[in-house]
Formats: structure tokens, sequence, C-alpha cells
């Protein structure tokens, strides 16, 4: 942590080299890099219904819904 800004004046820690080869999976797949897969799904076939119905009624007023709802059919 910085004790009134001096930690400018501290020796940096060498990093590690890392070497690659594009497009050669064979040779980069014993060092365990991390992938570039990218998700852009927000729910998956199990996880839908629990999370849409958990953002819904986040909204107080379809929480205010679900209770007039709960209300009238009992």
């Amino acid at each position: 942590m910085s004790f009134f800004g001096l930690d400018c004046v501290r020796t940096r820690e060498r990093e590690e080299e890392r070497r690659l080869k594009a497009n050669d999976r064979d040779y980069n797949l014993p060092f365990k890099y991390a992938t570039n897969a990218i998700q852009t799904s927000k729910y998956n076939v199990l996880t839908f219904l629990p999370l849409n119905l958990f953002e819904q009624f986040q909204r107080i007023a379809n929480a205010y819904f679900i209770f007039l709802l709960m209300l009238q059919v009992s």
C-alpha cells in the first residue's frame, strides 16, 4: 500500500515470459492458457425460469401484482 505516494520508487517484479504459437493447439495446450470463448447468452435451458422470475419479482410492481393474484385465487 502506498504511503504518501512512495510506492513508485520500489523495484518492479519481473514478469514471467509467455510463449505461444498462433493456430498451434498442440504447442499451446500444455500451458493451460485461458480460452477466448465468448458467452453471449444470459440464460441456458435450466436457469431461464428461475433467473427470469427472480429478475421480474425484484421490481416492486411485479411483486405487488403477484400478491394480488394470490389473493384473488385463494
